[in-house]
C-alpha cells in the first residue's frame, strides 16, 4: 500500500522525447529493486523512506501534482536543476499518450494486452482519458556525485505532464527519479547463484539531495499532493498516481 505524504518539498523537471526514451523502459531488465547505492553511504546522504505496517520502503520516485500549467513550470524547474548541476538533456514532446507508453512495456504481448485494457478502463473512471494525447517535458541532469573508485555517479530526471491534455485540467505532474550507475558487490541477478562479485547496478532512489532541490523548484507553490512510489520505471502504470493526480486538480 502505497502512502502519499504532504511534505513541503520541490520538483525538477523538464523533457519530453520519444515516447520510447520518454518512460526509460529500455534499460528495465538492467536494474536494481530493492538493492542500496554504496554512493548514498558515500556522500553521508539520507535516502527518502516510507514506513508502514509491512516493512517500508525506499522511495525510487516522488509523483507531484502542482496546479500550474506545464509552462509555467519549466524556468524554475531548469534552475533548480542546472545550477548545482548542469543539464545534459533538456526535451519537449507533444501528441504523446498513456497508450502508447504502456505499449512499450516489456511484459509478454498478450499479458501487457490484457494488462493494459483493465489499465485504461481504470484511468477512465476517474476521468484521466488514456487515448489523449498531451505535451510533456523531460529534464536530466549531469553525472553528480562521482565515484571513481566504483566508476560511480549519479543522475537525476524530472519529468512535467501537461494536464490540460489529459483531461482539460489547469495543472501539472512531476515526476521526478535518480539514477545511481555504480559497480558494487552483489548478484547479476537473484536467478543466478554464481554471479556473485563486482557488478554494475543501476539503482533508483531518491535522497534528501533531490528533496532540496524539489523544495528549490516549487518554492512557495502549492503542490496539493506528493505521492512516494517504491518504483521510478512504471510509475505510469500506477492508476493511484493518476488518482491522486486527477483529485489535487480538482481541490479546492
Amino acid at each position: 500500500m502505497r502512502k502519499i505524504a504532504t511534505v513541503c518539498v520541490s520538483l525538477l523537471l523538464l523533457s519530453g522525447l520519444p515516447v520510447e526514451r520518454w518512460i526509460d523502459n529500455e534499460d528495465w531488465w538492467n536494474r536494481s529493486s530493492g538493492e542500496d547505492s554504496v554512493i548514498v553511504s558515500h556522500y553521508g546522504e539520507a535516502p527518502v523512506r516510507v514506513e508502514s505496517a509491512s516493512g517500508g520502503f525506499n522511495v525510487e520516485a516522488l509523483a507531484v501534482t502542482v496546479p500550474l500549467a506545464a509552462s509555467a513550470l519549466d524556468l524554475s524547474v531548469e534552475r533548480a536543476l542546472a545550477s548545482p548541476f548542469g543539464l545534459a538533456e533538456r526535451l519537449e514532446m507533444s501528441q504523446i499518450t498513456l497508450n502508447a507508453a504502456w505499449q512499450t512495456s516489456p511484459l509478454e504481448p498478450v499479458i501487457a494486452e490484457m494488462e493494459r485494457n483493465d489499465w485504461a478502463s481504470r484511468l477512465r473512471s476517474i476521468g484521466v482519458q488514456p487515448e489523449r494525447s498531451f505535451h510533456a517535458y523531460r529534464l536530466r541532469t549531469r553525472p553528480y556525485n562521482r565515484l571513481p573508485s566504483r566508476h560511480g555517479s549519479s543522475v537525476a530526471t524530472v519529468i512535467i505532464i501537461n494536464g490540460a491534455g489529459l483531461g482539460n485540467v489547469p495543472c501539472s505532474l512531476l515526476v521526478l527519479y535518480r539514477t545511481d550507475r555504480v559497480s558494487q558487490w552483489g548478484w547479476r541477478s537473484i536467478h543466478e547463484l554464481f554471479s556473485f562479485g563486482y557488478k554494475n547496478r543501476e539503482i533508483d532512489v531518491v535522497t534528501n539531495t533531490e528533496m532540496g532541490i524539489v523544495a528549490q523548484a516549487l518554492g512557495g507553490v502549492d503542490h496539493r499532493r506528493i505521492k512516494a512510489l517504491p518504483y521510478a520505471r512504471s510509475w505510469y502504470q500506477s492508476v493511484e498516481v493518476w488518482k491522486d493526480f486527477w483529485n489535487g486538480c480538482h481541490a479546492g
